[in-house]
């Protein structure tokens, strides 16, 4: 009897064994062949913020060169609302087939699920982190009218006020905002603006004190005369912005702020596809053209494997959770 079962057991083992065996070479074609037969197929880039936006201006240097690797057209989407959720939103719950991407930044990615409790959204598990695309930093523009000499002189002029009123723009800009009151000691109130094109207005007239915005927008603000930035973010500074001094050397070494961008797709993207992704968009960073855009922007190009992204957001995640705790950033 025992024989038997023996028997029965080696004999089932061997009958899976060779239905494996023959499947596993036809499901690895299968997968080799459709990422493949996506490569006529256009890719919506969904941009989780609106037309002009930091994120919208880097994807759309990006977007032209990834469609020439890919040899598909890559069309932008913007999708702006609800701090970045509605677009990334959109990417989550699409099919993970290649043809809905997520432009990432590090706001809604590594901010966001920090400063909304319960996060919608595990970033980590709900996103297949193709690639690193580059990083930048954060300008903090304040009205030219007053007269603002120098980081130390516009600290001392707000710790003489009950509070001040500052810009909210993004996550990212806000948590160095908090972070930079709480280091100088001064209070202030968030105006949230619901685009860049509020911040000039706003910031030029002395409404608000003070915003941080991307160093691309700033270097573009302050050659207009109204606005002048103080400092900027980042262990050295912006090609764009030679004359604003990093926040070390305006003695404020701790003010940092993570702001960078990514490629990502919806968790459960075929292994092909992702290898394929990975490639074009570092191929596209390779070039030179590109690299010249992005710099102009103020945008550090840097390519990277899926798992090099994967762990960077993690320690991102980890590292700016305590802040964000500290802080005052909170999405209702």
């Amino acid at each position: 009897m025992e024989t038997t079962n023996m028997s029965y057991a080696k004999n089932t083992f061997g009958a899976f064994g060779l239905a494996a065996a023959l499947l596993m070479p036809v499901t690895v074609l299968a997968e080799e062949a459709s990422a493949q037969s996506l490569s006529k197929k256009p890719v919506t880039l969904v941009v989780a913020f609106g037309a002009g936006s930091g994120s919208d201006v880097v994807a759309r240097v990006i977007a032209e060169p990834l469609s020439k690797q890919l040899g598909t057209p890559v069309i932008i989407e913007n999708r702006p609302g609800a701090v970045g959720q509605i677009g990334l939103q959109q990417v989550r719950r699409s099919v993970p087939d290649r043809h809905t991407l997520l432009f990432g930044e590090a706001g809604i990615l590594a901010i966001y699920p920090l400063a909304k409790k319960p996060a919608p959204f595990n970033p980590l598990k709900d996103f297949v982190h193709i690639s690193f695309i580059g990083e930048t930093g954060l300008t903090w523009l304040v009205p030219a009218q007053r007269g603002y000499k120098s980081v130390k002189d516009y600290v001392a002029r707000q710790q003489g006020h009950d509070k001040t009123m500052l810009l909210s723009v993004a996550l990212a800009n806000d948590v160095a905002t908090s972070l930079f009151a709480d280091l100088a000691g001064f209070k202030y109130e968030p105006i949230a603006v619901r685009s860049a094109g509020d911040v000039v207005p706003l910031i030029a007239s002395g409404d608000a004190e003070g915003v941080f915005v991307s160093n691309a927008f700033a270097a573009a603000q302050i050659a207009g005369g109204r606005l002048i930035g103080l400092m900027q973010t980042g262990d050295f500074r912006s090609k764009i912005l030679p004359d604003v001094p990093t926040a070390a050397e305006a003695g404020f070494p701790r003010v940092i702020a993570p702001m960078w961008f990514s490629l990502a797709a919806p968790a459960g993207t075929p292994g092909a596809i992702v290898e394929q992704l990975n490639k074009a968009i570092n191929n596209a960073l390779q070039d030179s053209v590109v690299r010249q855009k992005l710099e102009g922007l103020g945008v550090a190009p840097a390519g990277s494997s899926v798992d090099s992204m994967h762990k960077r957001l993690a320690k991102d995640l980890s590292d700016w959770g305590p802040v964000v705790e500290k802080s005052d950033v909170r999405v209702p």
